[in-house]
Order: structure tokens, then C-alpha cells, then sequence
């Protein structure tokens, strides 16, 4: 998805389906920011696990490890999902004309047809 930002002596847009998320840590700041990096750092969220400004040193480590895990969790995701569709037109393509393909294997390539398209194929 194409998203457009407007900065101070910056504009454009960057691809949320092609750019990479990043966690940014300022300690002397107290700051932990997700950004995405497109030509620069471009921050959209701010991770804040305190309602007291005076006690985020204390949990600073801490919003780090979830900017962290943000990141490689919408990462992989990213990773994932491009390479699902490609997966699933595969696994749509194998034929079974002359069963020749064990029954258990079979069921397996409906099962994940099922998952991955949410669609009860119990005729196959």
C-alpha cells in the first residue's frame, strides 16, 4: 500500500508492502519509535509502556524488546504473504488424474487450500 507523508522539506510516499519496518531507539530521549525506512527513517508510532513520563527510563529496555519484536513480526509477515500466492497457485496447479499421489498427501495439499482460501473444499 502506497502511503503518502508530508514532512518539513520532505514529501512522498513509501510501500508498506516493500519497505521495511524499523525499530528506532533514542536512550537519551527515552524514545522507542517504528518507523519505515524508505530513503530515510519515516516514524508513525511511538511506543510508550508508562502513563508517567519520569518512569520511562525504567521500561525503556523494555519498549525496545516490543519495538524489536514489532518489527520482525511485520517483517516476516511481509516476507510470508509474498510468497503465499505463489504457494497456493502451486499447489492449485498439481493434478491427481491418475492417483498417483498418496491420499494422506493429498488431503494435506486440500487441507492448505482450505487454510489459505477459506473455502470448504470437502467434494475433492
Amino acid at each position: 500500500m502506497k502511503i503518502r507523508q508530508l514532512f518539513e522539506f520532505v514529501e512522498g510516499e513509501f510501500d508498506t508492502e516493500k519497505d521495511k519496518l524499523v525499530c528506532v531507539s533514542r536512550k537519551k530521549y527515552n524514545e522507542v519509535r517504528l518507523c519505515y525506512k524508505y530513503n530515510m527513517n519515516i516514524p508513525f508510532a511511538q511506543i510508550e509502556l508508562y502513563s508517567n513520563g519520569s518512569d520511562a527510563a525504567e521500561v525503556f529496555e523494555d519498549a525496545e524488546k516490543l519495538g524489536e519484536e514489532i518489527c520482525k513480526r511485520w517483517n516476516d509477515h511481509t516476507r510470508l504473504t509474498a510468497a503465499a500466492t505463489d504457494l497456493l497457485e502451486a499447489l492449485l496447479n498439481i493434478e491427481n488424474d491418475n492417483n498417483s499421489i498418496p491420499e494422506t498427501i493429498w488431503e494435506m495439499r486440500n487441507n492448505a487450500i482450505r487454510k489459505a482460501t477459506l473455502i470448504d473444499e470437502s467434494h475433492d
